[in-house]
């Protein structure tokens, strides 16, 4: 049996699976394997529960196929090349790891007014990476601050204007540092020279 498109007695068009199913646009599955006149449906096969293989010959069920076509289109959306995506996700992970680092650093660190200069140097140093890096930091970075939005208000007694006024600080430091600015230009005097 052929996939196709078809269109049924009543108007409704729907999709041929190759497996020997129809799904209807309606959302109701039918068995193509209706007693009768091949090529007839049965009005009591159909439901509204979902398609799943009834064969061997179709391995990849409708969820995989899903989570196959949402990282394609993540892919295209980010506008990588199917050449480059390997690279760009090595790229990440290793940008990552720079913003964990510098997160671990400023920690470690805790050093007054120096939150600017790691927020520079996280992104700096991941977005050196490449693409990849870029990407990574800018989503974590925009994360990390909407988590602060919800948590400094709360755990910090900070109100909203100052969270405002804080976040975008941070995020000006961390445009910086993504665009390959020096990240120094944050480094507040005194703060040991291992960072």
């Amino acid at each position: 049996m052929e996939a196709g498109v078809f269109e049924s007695d009543s108007g409704e068009k729907g999709l041929l699976a190759p497996y020997g199913q129809l799904k209807l646009w309606g959302g109701r599955a039918c068995d193509r394997r209706a007693p009768g006149i091949p090529g007839d449906l049965d009005p009591a096969l159909c439901s509204h529960d979902p398609i799943e293989p009834r064969d061997s010959q179709n391995p990849i069920s409708p969820p995989e196929m899903n989570l196959s076509a949402g990282i394609i289109f993540c892919f295209l959306i980010l506008g990588v090349s199917s050449q480059g995506w390997g690279t760009f996700l090595k790229e990440a992970g290793q940008g990552a790891k720079d913003m964990w680092r510098a997160y671990q650093d400023m920690k470690e660190a805790n050093y007054k007014g120096a939150d600017k200069y790691f927020h520079a140097r996280g992104n700096y140093d991941a977005a050196q990476r490449g693409p990849g890096g870029a990407w990574a930091a800018k989503v974590i970075s925009n994360a990390r601050e909407t988590i602060q939005g919800i948590t400094d208000p709360l755990f910090k007694g900070m109100t909203r204007d100052q969270v405002r006024e804080d976040s975008k600080a941070d995020q000006a430091a961390n445009e910086w540092g993504r665009s390959g600015k020096d990240p120094n230009h944050f480094r507040p005097a005194g703060l040991p020279n291992k960072y």
